[in-house]
């Protein structure tokens, strides 16, 4: 079994993330989650929705973003 590919980025902006998507080398189509851990609202790690806009958008997500932003 093939052992899964992890992406890290001490960056964290919203173009670190986006970065990251474009380093896979390939164009996801069709529905894709965007799977990222956040932190709890108030907690000294949480990121702000704010963050993956950039990413959301560039993978045709618009829906999923106005529902992040609410």
């Amino acid at each position: 079994m093939e052992k899964a590919k992890v992406y890290f980025t001490k960056t964290i902006t919203p173009e670190s993330l986006v970065k990251i998507y474009e380093s896979l080398g390939k164009e996801l189509r069709g529905k894709v989650g965007v799977k990222i851990s956040t932190g709890e609202p108030g907690g000294h790690n949480y990121l702000h929705p704010e963050l993956i806009g950039d990413l959301v958008k560039k993978l045709n997500g618009p829906r999923l973003w106005k529902l992040l932003l609410s």
